[in-house]
């Protein structure tokens, strides 16, 4: 999935305030969340190893948003 269609997503997509990824990590703010990550991913890339954590964390995200 391209960043552009990740943005689109989430744009799309009806997202809760705050989320449990799994037992001991919880995004407290999804907003935040999201513009940190994607910035962090247009500023240096998907290659870069910082990017790359990113996205992984974004997908792992948009998979179990996509569950619910």
């Amino acid at each position: 999935m391209t960043i552009d269609e990740l943005e689109a997503f989430f744009k799309a997509t009806d997202l809760p305030q705050s989320f449990r990824i799994d037992r001991g990590v919880n995004i407290v703010d999804v907003k935040l969340f999201l513009e940190t990550q994607l910035g962090v991913i247009k500023a240096y890339g998907i290659e870069n190893k910082a990017g790359a954590a990113c996205y992984d964390r974004l997908m792992q995200f948009q998979k179990l948003i996509s569950s619910v």
